[in-house]
């Protein structure tokens, strides 16, 4: 019992450090591709959806629950949760992969 409870803190906490690392490393080469992941439309501070279904029209997230600023700590390791994050905005319609399957 107690061998189980230790592997799934260890687990837990490489998915926490490995997880931040490809945030920052999917926004560094492919920061459309991240702005999708997210639903995140508009350029500036982001947060970081846990749920939530993307609604393209509209531009926003239906049913959302986030962090506010999240996004922006993962990928700046920002303490302030305010620095901002390039949104889907910034790239042309044509250009922008699909929201609801990122390719």
């Amino acid at each position: 019992m107690n061998g189980a409870l230790i592997l799934g803190l260890v687990s837990s906490l490489g998915l926490a450090i490995n997880g931040h690392t490809q945030a920052q490393n999917v926004y560094r080469y492919q920061p459309a591709k991240l702005a999708s992941f997210e639903g995140h439309f508009e350029t500036g501070k982001a947060d970081l959806n846990l749920i939530g279904w993307p609604n393209a029209e509209k531009e926003r997230i239906d049913f959302d629950i986030s962090i506010p600023g999240g996004l922006s700590f993962m990928v700046f390791d920002d303490l302030t949760f305010s620095k901002p994050v390039v949104g889907l905005d910034r790239f042309r319609p044509e250009d922008r992969p699909p929201l609801l399957l990122p390719i």
